[in-house]
């Protein structure tokens, strides 16, 4: 089975390109459905959020409010550092467990959607790396849009990661997604037919 992570910047549009691969027949292992479900169904990570955090990251339900966590860790990179200490070994174990699943069950390929995957140093753990590329003004747009925060947070966001254009030199594969989507179609469908 060959491992393959799909990445790119906020808004690039990871989630298309995945959802694409979904409709062949295969959907991808994804990195922040795993962090919304330990945020909503682990009791441990909700308490160390909330030690670490205090209680002004909740919402009126006494849930972790992600939008208010975002604020505080995005502008404080040791916050990050301490957010992401509780979260990244469970978020790791996950998806190496879901990857397991699947290569006993026969798969011949397993996409793995992680937004972080070269600043986490993922690459040496899969097989090959797929970035999704976008124009930052369109990626910028789209992240305000789907995210529902303002074109300085998600300016800030992006300035924690590595540089698009870096992530698209170390790539295996590069995805073009400013165009059509039936353009990103076309691509997602000649790249599987590679992979196979």
């Amino acid at each position: 089975m060959k491992t393959i992570g799909i990445t790119g910047s906020i808004g690039s549009g990871k989630s298309t390109v995945s959802d694409f691969f979904a409709t062949a027949g295969f959907p991808a292992i994804n990195a922040d459905t795993i962090t919304h479900e330990l945020f909503r169904h682990n009791p441990q990570v909700h308490k160390q959020v909330l030690k670490v955090f205090g209680e002004s990251i909740l919402n009126e339900n006494k849930k972790i409010d992600r939008k208010k966590l975002g604020k505080i860790i995005f502008k404080d990179s040791e916050q990050k550092r301490k957010l992401e200490s509780i979260l990244h070994p469970l978020i790791k174990n996950e998806i190496f467990e879901q990857i397991e699943k699947r290569k006993q069950r026969g798969d011949a390929l397993c996409f793995v959607d992680i937004p972080l995957l070269y600043e986490g140093k993922w690459e040496e753990k899969l097989d090959y790396v797929i970035v999704v590329n976008c124009t930052l003004e369109e990626s910028f747009k789209r992240a305000q849009k789907k995210l529902g925060i303002s074109l300085e947070e998600v300016k800030l966001r992006y300035q924690q990661q590595i540089p698009l254009d870096e992530k698209v030199k170390r790539a295996n594969f590069v995805i073009n997604n400013s165009l059509s989507l039936e353009n990103t179609q076309l691509q997602v469908d000649k790249l599987l037919e590679k992979l196979l």
